[in-house]
């Protein structure tokens, strides 16, 4: 059986393994103060210049390495997505996404790791 790139990313994204990475980088960098994602987002795009060693040496790299094959997958360039993830909106839903992959895995329907519209629906301004 031969899969899409699409396909290939979506049963890597599901694995036990990958999973269980994506859990433990969802969790709260007590030293920088937001999730390791966050931070690996922020390393990543500029946004941030200081990060512990775990956040700058294990989470960015696993961060960067999963941009790059997300981008390689849906045919975008590597510094276009870098681009866009230096809006915070956008490292904030993706994030949320990472953390919905890993708590309930690739499904459908999609269930992100928190909600995009609860905020807005209430306030009027969002928080992502």
């Amino acid at each position: 059986m031969k899969l899409s790139s699409v396909g290939l990313l979506k049963h890597t994204l599901d694995s036990r393994a990958i999973r269980g990475i994506l859990s433990l980088l969802s969790g709260r960098c007590e030293r920088d103060g937001e999730s390791r994602l966050e931070v690996a987002l922020e390393l990543l795009t500029g946004a941030r210049e200081e990060a512990c060693w775990v956040c700058r040496h294990l989470a960015k790299p696993a961060v960067e390495w999963a941009v790059k094959a997300g981008s390689k997958a849906f045919g975008s360039e590597f510094s276009e997505v870098v681009e866009a993830f230096k809006e915070p909106y956008w490292r904030r839903g993706l994030v949320s996404v990472l953390k919905g992959i890993a708590r309930f895995g690739v499904r459908k329907p999609f269930t992100p790791g928190a909600p995009f519209l609860v905020v807005w629906n209430y306030t009027y301004a969002c928080n992502l």
